[in-house]
């Protein structure tokens, strides 16, 4: 017989969920005691016959155990690349020897973040060679084609592209797309003015996804072909570490191919330590330098024109770009095409919908000439965004010219869904010059502190996990309850409630679907609130919550509380077969329960990086 040992928080736990006084050993007889297994438990058994059907109106259980399977491999490709020593030139012997062991274990940190950095860079790059090739006979949406009767009705779009184990992306790529898919409002307007709503319709197919995933390594790779199949689509290799360290730009003077290094801090001068009279003159820090693509302050010169080229002038010429096709092609910008509640609406038929589009307006008259001039590289060889923002100041502070871009109301005063509009767009350029509504590498970084919190629960290990994944449903679901009773508050959720929101978002078009018809908007996230009005929000949240359902909002879900409730759950079950008011208060009681009994800093309490925000925000 195996004797087990009780520790003393075991008993605690025990105690205070009202177990039965201990009994003398004397009175346990041998057939009374459980009987115990030599064989290990099976830690992959909740991922076995999982039913994941597309097309479901809410996220279900195994979706996301699912998704907890691939952000896993997410957790682990991030490891592996911020500890491969020398990749990107990036060599732990760089730190310098004479730092402490402390600056010696900060600046290690930084290189490894480094690394990642230029990683996720290059698989922005390749996702969007990918996004190119998805749906190549995509048509632009046109302003025109917002004023038909089927614009409205464009979230319900039916066909899908079909995945399988054939024709998956590697893993970076689909990193990628998780974290493009989570900012819900603007890929589904990058997807409207592209075409590519096939491609929106269809979001994560987790069926191929969780089978290409092993259950024990958490290795990704779905078939020999896949990797034939990418390179032929995009021209990339399967792993992005078999491509040069380099990305490829076109210089916006003259034209020509330029090759820029991901990172120039490969070098001792790079990670060198500053001293405090360098730090207060203002020098960087420790592997802040640098003149790569994926560095801070990113520079290359043209070898052809001798342009200096760097961030600020691409975000410009990106800007320049958009507003060419608007002015040629009726292409509308980017942040124009969804109302201020993240719907498709015909600008002719709603008040709302026309303000959304002022920009396209203002900017393809009064103020036509004056940006096509500040964005003209032959003419301002420094051209900057900080120029197009100020020629869109003073227009706005022009009655007339305001008057003409609101028609429908001949008002020289402002509409705050048009200023929503004007920042929305605005807000496509700042800090972000890819080709998309957001800078992505930021999303997916950002999304790494999300990772990492679900690697560090294991809920992917937890015995207890369909139990987990079941009643963080049911949370969440309450959560969308208080977002459609309270559309002018910020609301905050939990780890456990942002894994199911997480999970519903990569789904876009039953999301959009849901969202939609419980609150009459789209549902979007914000993860840059302030902290502090994250964490005012937060406590709003959690009273809201237990006033509205009677039940903590921030519980413990680690694997032995779940376990203690998935084994109570069971028990009740058999005896209320009714499943009345008896069953669900006992519930409650067992979920609450948690907050007495758990070290708070293991528990799902607020989670940083999402947060909802008032209709008019």
């Amino acid at each position: 017989m195996i004797s087990v040992k009780t520790f003393p928080e075991d008993r605690k736990h025990l105690q205070s969920l009202g177990s039965a006084p201990e009994t003398p050993r004397s009175e346990i007889s041998e057939s009374r005691l459980p009987a115990y297994s030599s064989e290990p438990p099976d830690i992959t058994c909740a991922f076995s016959n999982l039913c994941l059907d597309i097309g479901t109106a809410r996220p279900t259980p195994d979706q996301c155990i699912a998704h907890l399977k691939l952000l896993e491999a997410f957790s682990q490709l991030r490891e592996d690349i911020g500890t491969r020593d020398g990749l990107y030139g990036i060599q732990d012997d760089l730190a310098p020897t004479k730092a402490s062991e402390q600056q010696r274990h900060e600046i290690l940190a930084k290189m490894r973040e480094k690394r990642w950095g230029g990683f996720v860079t290059k698989a922005v790059a390749r996702f969007q060679d990918f996004w190119k090739s998805i749906q190549p006979d995509a048509q632009t949406i046109r302003q025109a084609d917002m004023r038909t009767p089927s614009y409205e009705n464009i979230g319900h779009q039916p066909t899908q592209l079909i995945f399988n184990k054939d024709n998956l992306p590697p893993l970076d790529v689909l990193m990628v797309w998780h974290a493009y898919m989570l900012n819900p409002r603007i890929f589904f307007g990058d997807c409207i003015r592209s075409g590519k709503m096939k491609f929106w319709a269809t979001g994560m197919p987790w069926n191929v996804i969780e089978s290409a995933i092993d259950n024990v390594t958490f290795e990704y790779f779905p078939s020999a072909r896949a990797n034939e199949h990418f390179n032929k689509l995009t021209g990339c290799q399967w792993n992005s570490l078999d491509e040069a360290s380099e990305i490829k730009l076109s210089c916006p003077k003259c034209r020509r191919g330029i090759t820029a290094p991901l990172t120039t801090c490969d070098n001792t001068m790079a990670w060198a330590l500053r001293t405090e009279e360098e730090q207060r003159s203002g020098h960087t820090d420790a592997g802040e330098t640098g003149s790569g693509y994926a560095d801070r302050d990113f520079i290359v010169i043209c070898s052809n024109c001798a342009l200096s080229l760097n961030h600020d002038i691409l975000r410009t010429q990106k800007f320049r770009g958009d507003m060419e096709n608007l002015l040629l092609h009726d292409c509308p910008m980017p942040g124009t095409i969804l109302t201020i509640n993240g719907l498709p609406r015909n600008p002719t038929s709603s008040l709302g919908a026309y303000h959304t589009g002022f920009p396209n307006r203002l900017m393809g008259t009064s103020l036509r000439s004056r940006l096509l001039e500040v964005t003209d590289m032959k003419q301002h060889t420094s051209a900057h965004m900080n120029d197009v923002r100020t020629v869109i100041e003073n227009g706005l502070e022009d009655t007339q010219a305001i008057k003409a871009a609101q028609i429908s109301t001949n008002s020289g005063r402002l509409d705050i869904e048009a200023a929503v509009a004007i920042r929305r767009m605005m807000s496509t350029y700042w800090a972000n010059s890819t080709g998309f509504g957001l800078d992505l590498v930021g999303a997916v970084i950002r999304q790494s502190s999300f990772v990492e919190k679900m690697h560090s629960i294991d809920w992917v290990h937890s015995p207890a996990v369909k139990s987990t994944m079941s009643h963080l449903i049911t949370k969440y679901e309450r959560f969308v309850k208080i977002l459609e009773l309270n559309p002018h508050q910020v609301a905050v959720p939990t780890l456990d409630v942002d894994l199911a929101w997480h999970t519903h978002k990569l789904s876009p078009r039953s999301y959009y679907q849901y969202t939609v018809g419980k609150t009459r908007k789209f549902i979007d996230h914000d993860d840059k609130v302030d902290e502090n009005k994250l964490s005012t929000a937060f406590e709003w949240t959690s009273k809201t919550y237990q006033k509205m359902f009677n039940s903590v909002y921030s519980e413990c879900t680690c694997w032995y509380c779940e376990a203690i409730r998935e084994s109570h759950t069971s028990t009740i079950s058999r005896i209320f077969k009714s499943g009345k008011d008896p069953v669900g208060q006992e519930l409650d009681q067992l979920h609450s329960s948690s907050e007495k009994l758990c070290d708070h800093e293991k528990m799902p309490h607020i989670s940083a990086h999402n947060a909802i925000r008032p209709v008019h925000s």
